[in-house]
């Protein structure tokens, strides 16, 4: 299947997986019993979008409330809020930031964070 072909949910999954390889690199190196700390930046539908990677990351292995952090940030469709919230998820301490579509990456990227961001639903990321 070419990438062009892929449906959403198969787009959204592969996004997760690799939001979720992220995730498990960072912990690899990270001391014993300590949380992995991932947050999520979205403008809008914060259930959703949580809907969709907390069982990713728990196929992973990463389950909350034992060895994951999921810090969630929702602009709730005021995109002029993204920023503000990528900067809360830097001072959270999140390990990675995944962003949902392309206001909140580049909400991310503007932060000047050396936090690795992964981009979710993102139509152009240019």
């Amino acid at each position: 299947m070419q990438f062009g072909q892929l449906k959403r949910r198969e787009f959204i999954t592969l996004l997760a997986g690799v939001a979720a390889s992220t995730v498990a690199d960072t912990a690899l190196s990270q001391p014993v019993g300590k949380a992995s700390r991932v947050g999520l930046l979205t403008s809008s539908d914060a259930v959703g979008r949580r809907a969709m990677l907390a069982p990713a990351l728990e196929s992973l292995g990463y389950r909350e409330g034992q060895n994951l952090v999921l810090e969630v940030r929702s602009a709730d469709g005021r995109l002029e809020q993204l920023p503000a919230l990528a900067e809360e998820l830097i001072r959270a301490g999140v390990e990675v930031i995944v962003a949902v579509n392309s206001p909140g990456t580049q909400a991310a990227i503007a932060s000047g964070t050396k936090i690795p961001i992964v981009m979710a639903l993102v139509g152009d990321p240019v």
